[in-house]
């Protein structure tokens, strides 16, 4: 089947379609073509006519035309002078630019808005099963807290010295990234396979709590696992059978939406002249579905025990069911099309507070 003429002709531009698609599959998703089917079939026809033109215009005639038999040493030097060219080209383009301002400096820090536990290496590598924990005390605290959860749940560990002083609370944080607290195996698309490791080291989290004995449990963790309602409620369950018996208080936070495009991207292309950012540009609607479905699996679960309660705080990401990039307030809200920047998740401190207050 390889030999036929078809695949034979795009066997040919492989290598073109290849250099190509990349960049533009990326640009097409920063400008929100993340999940529409007709747009992504057009970045791939794209990619294919560039892939065309570049194999016929530039690979071809180096492969087997009239430059295929240049000398080696006129090739390395044509080769230096194009790239000379380039640098020099970029370098002076880059001048023409419009200067940046405030507005769009400050949107582009917010992609490194990020909890300090990243800057502590809190957050376990994907390959790694050894539980090494972050803890935050002073000598005063008698009582804990434990942050479990992968790095959507890890994404709201500011709340939790804001509302657990570190003066009285000791603050352990547990955490990997891409690692669901759902005792279900699913293959980890980074490695290829059943992503063993996150089990061995939940399992392993699971113990190390047995000999904390918390009084209060937060776990949270994305929603774009792919697993059925039955493994989002059952798998749940299993994990709340232990840690229910465990702590005092367990508070399952449920995965914030997917905003479908690059927040910062998104926003750095529609600031004005004068610093104003059109903010309706910026925002997504019917992004709740698959978050709302997984939200009532996590309750289900958690109706079983009764020190365990879910905490959404969905409607402060998305109010009115509108997912934007930027808040009323004027704090960004996403720092790529799925996490939130620390700055906002701080900006929810007091609304968070109060929800907590009546499970009390």
């Amino acid at each position: 089947p390889l030999a036929h003429p078809v695949l034979v002709w795009l066997g040919d531009r492989s290598y073109s379609l290849y250099l190509w698609h990349w960049p533009i599959m990326m640009l097409g998703f920063s400008l929100g073509f993340r999940d529409k089917i007709l747009p992504i079939l057009g970045m791939l026809s794209l990619s294919m006519l560039f892939a065309i033109i570049s194999y016929r215009l530039v690979e071809l005639p180096f492969w087997r035309g009239r430059w295929s038999h240049a000398k080696s040493g006129r090739v390395i030097l044509v080769g230096i002078l194009v790239m000379v060219g380039v640098i020099f080209s970029s370098y002076y383009g880059l001048k023409l630019l419009p200067k940046s301002n405030a507005v769009i400096d400050r949107i582009n820090q917010s992609r490194q808005d990020i909890p300090e536990i990243y800057r502590l290496n809190c957050d376990a590598w994907y390959s790694s099963a050894l539980v090494e924990p972050c803890v935050f005390q002073t000598t005063s605290a008698r009582k804990t807290v434990v942050l479990l959860g992968d790095s959507i749940g890890a994404q709201w560990f500011s709340l939790v010295p804001e509302i657990y002083s570190p003066l009285d609370w000791r603050i352990v944080v547990l955490t990997k990234s891409s690692c669901a607290m759902v005792d279900e195996d699913y293959v980890y698309t980074r490695i290829g396979e059943i992503y063993q490791v996150c089990t061995d080291w939940r399992n392993a989290v699971l113990d190390k709590l047995d000999g904390l004995k918390p009084e209060v449990i937060i776990m949270g963790s994305s929603s774009a696992y792919n697993f059925t309602e039955d493994q989002w409620v059952e798998g749940t369950a299993r994990i709340l059978d232990r840690v229910s018996k465990t702590a005092g208080s367990v508070f399952i936070v449920p995965g914030t939406p997917d905003l479908g495009f690059d927040g910062p991207g998104c926003l750095t292309r529609y600031v004005s002249s004068d610093g104003l950012i059109n903010r309706e540009l910026c925002q997504a609607s019917g992004r709740m579905e698959l978050v709302g479905m997984v939200a009532m699996s996590l309750d289900k679960a958690a109706s079983r025990y009764s020190n365990v309660n879910l905490l959404n705080l969905n409607d402060l990401v998305c109010p009115d069911d509108v997912c934007g990039a930027i808040s009323k307030k004027g704090v960004v809200i996403f720092r790529d099309s799925q996490h939130l920047t620390d700055s906002f998740v701080r900006d929810q401190t007091s609304l968070v507070r109060e929800r907590l207050k009546k499970y009390k």
